[in-house]
């Protein structure tokens, strides 16, 4: 749960500070960028990091 949790924050965080660097303005590679950046964030959450057995 608290990987869940790290890399909402960590995206919210992110596209927060996008935002606010480009003054609200979205253009079609700052569209592609969240949309990416989204489908990266729901991988990484939905298939979790196998440990190596010994």
């Amino acid at each position: 749960m608290r990987r869940v949790i790290f890399f909402l924050s960590i995206y919210v965080l992110g596209l927060v500070l996008l935002l606010l660097g480009t003054e609200g303005r979205l253009s079609i590679p700052l569209i592609a960028l969240i949309i990416m950046s989204s489908f990266g964030t729901l991988y990484l959450i939905r298939h979790p990091k196998k440990d190596k057995e010994a």
